[in-house]
């Protein structure tokens, strides 16, 4: 197909700089990873659409907004190049005013598709809208009688804006590589990609005919998708336990520990062992130092799902609490076996090590440990800070004040590395440095693991450290 694009790029191209625009914006967010994922929290957070807000909540302003944001770096450029591609295409087909309402009207279905299909599910991304608009530019290209608006004065018909072979194939590929986003990201959905799809198509029919009945017909497909996703979020019990264990976690996260557990428990009586509702419950029964109540819940966890990564790695740190090292050690190792991505895990691994300090062989897989961690976050103080007490334990003070030094400045690591300087000045006779350090660190929440205690009386003589503990 030939179509002369020069005049109206102009709708395609500011939707696409709008987008790479928004992009920006969550970059700050990105996490590790080969495609840069973005926080789902996040996302929710600048207007992704999420059954439970956007209904629930009637905050129907997410079905316009989700359309402006990206779950990682290939989603964002492969609806860009759709967009500055095949956008001018469609324009040229079904005139700008038509392309943008068409557009924006299928973003929206789409949305509410994919709360009817999933209500849990936070979905972003321009492919509902852009799926839409392909529908339409199809329908009009290859089905339906169509003037284009370039030849609205003269007598051409759909045969000269007709999809050309090539054209063609390079839609459905585009259209098939959306599914199959669909089914491997959890911020992507079909349900919205084929709403979308499925709404522009049948706007294209329809709005050919001229008629204000036809916008009618329109919002009551909208309406009627609207009370589908109401009704499924309405009395479902998936739901009612989801939004518990989200309000449980925010308590959690406010460090009202009790009042989260109470939700936790909530959400428990509406699905009984629901995983994220134990680890949950289990994590706050930690900080509350209910570490043995915890435990069983991550057991109960796990006799379902063995390989379940939250629910092993809270009941390692767990076990390290209630002085069982080499279990915890046990499901560290798991963790390793199942996911050897994780620069915390080796960090772990490496501090249960440091339970069996006068052993050297240790001491040796411990910093091998610290080494991996450090390899896969080179940001991972808490790996310096673990990596410091090593070379403590080896006598090595040099090596051990630089790796606490570089946690001393960071609140999430200081209290630990406070600690631990303290104790490197103590031994190397500076008091009142030593007073100091305890003093710093007993403004912070950092509790010292048995094992230091142990380590520290053994090697130097250190009997009243007890008194030093954070409360």
């Amino acid at each position: 197909m030939k179509t002369d694009h020069s005049k109206i790029k102009s709708a395609s191209s500011a939707i696409a700089l709008t987008i790479i625009l928004c992009f920006l914006f969550e970059l700050p967010h990105l996490e590790q990873g080969l495609l840069f994922p973005i926080n789902g929290d996040a996302l929710a957070t600048m207007g992704a659409n999420f059954g439970p807000l956007t209904v629930l909540k009637n905050e129907y302003w997410r079905l316009l907004t989700f359309g402006f944001l990206h779950s990682n770096l290939l989603h964002l450029m492969l609806n860009v190049y759709a967009l500055i591609e095949f956008g001018p295409m469609a324009e040229s087909v079904l005139g700008k005013k038509k392309y943008l309402f068409i557009y924006v009207f299928s973003g929206i279905t789409g949305g509410l598709a994919s709360i009817a299909f999933d209500p849990l599910r936070t979905s972003v991304g321009a492919s509902a809208s852009i799926c839409g608009a392909l529908g339409a530019f199809m329908c009009v290209s290859w089905v339906k009688s169509f003037k284009s608006t370039k030849s609205d004065s003269s007598d051409a018909t759909t045969e000269k804006n007709k999809l050309s072979r090539a054209e063609l194939v390079v839609l459905l590929v585009f259209l098939a590589y959306s599914l199959l986003l669909g089914t491997t990201s959890s911020s992507t959905d079909n349900a919205a990609h084929l709403g979308g799809f499925l709404t522009g198509a049948i706007a294209a029919v329809l709005l050919t005919r001229k008629k204000w009945d036809s916008y009618i017909a329109l919002f009551l497909l909208c309406a009627g998708l609207t009370f589908a996703a109401i009704k499924r979020l309405e009395n479902n019990p998936v739901v009612t336990e989801y939004l518990l264990r989200q309000e449980g976690a925010r308590l959690a996260s406010n460090k009202q520990y009790l009042e989260s557990i109470s939700k936790f428990d909530q959400a428990l009586r509406v699905i009984p062992d629901e995983a994220y509702a134990l680890q949950g419950r289990g994590e706050a029964l930690m900080k509350l130092e209910k570490n043995e109540e915890a435990k069983k819940d991550f057991d109960t966890i796990l006799l379902k799902d063995p390989k379940h990564k939250g629910a092993l790695f809270d009941r390692s740190i767990a076990l390290m609490h209630l002085g069982r090292y080499q279990e915890g050690l046990v499901d560290v190792d798991n963790l390793v076996s199942i996911d050897s991505s994780h620069s915390m895990v080796y960090n772990n691994r490496a501090w249960f090590r440091l339970n069996d300090f006068n052993n050297k062989n240790s001491l040796q897989l411990a910093m091998k440990d610290t080494e991996k961690a450090l390899a896969l976050d080179k940001r991972n103080l808490a790996a310096y800070d673990t990596k410091g007490t090593i070379y403590l334990m080896l006598g090595d003070y040099t090596n051990a004040r630089a790796n606490f030094e570089k946690c001393a400045k960071v609140k999430e690591t200081s209290g630990a590395a406070n600690f631990h300087l303290a104790i490197l000045e103590q031994v190397q006779g500076n008091k009142a440095e030593a007073q100091k350090r305890f003093a710093e660190y007993r403004a912070g929440e950092y509790k010292p693991d048995d094992f230091e205690l142990k380590f520290c009386r053994e090697k130097f003589g250190m009997t009243d450290l007890d008194k030093f503990r954070a409360h």
